[in-house]
């Protein structure tokens, strides 16, 4: 088993010790503010970055969920639903043209996971 990066609390540098078989890793704990830091790691003096997207937490309005035909707030089992919220989906997935150079339409049952 590989051994954790020390500090465990660091926002600029950690150093991972590796273990009998030459792996360690690290936990990357994103914070809550939206942002794209970039991670970078570097083993043997090669250096690999990425940027990782810190999305602004979803929130769902009060009393939201509705009836996505009628829009009344009774939902039966089984029936399809209209949420009203934010941050439900990153913003790119909606404005993106597609290979054709228009909008998605119609917009898809479900986008990333919402």
């Amino acid at each position: 088993m590989s051994r954790p990066a020390s500090p465990n609390n660091s926002t600029s540098s950690t150093v991972c010790a590796t273990d009998n078989y030459g792996i360690a890793y690290v936990d990357v704990i994103l914070g809550p503010n939206a942002g794209v830091p970039t991670v970078t790691g570097q083993a043997a003096g090669v250096a690999i970055a990425f940027d990782a997207y810190i999305l602004a937490q979803p929130s769902i309005n009060t009393g939201a969920v509705v009836n996505a035909a009628s829009y009344q707030r009774t939902v039966a089992p089984g029936s399809y639903v209209s949420i009203f919220g934010s941050n439900m989906v990153e913003a790119d997935l909606l404005s993106n043209a597609n290979g054709m150079g228009h909008r998605w339409l119609p917009l898809p049952m479900a986008i990333d996971g919402a």
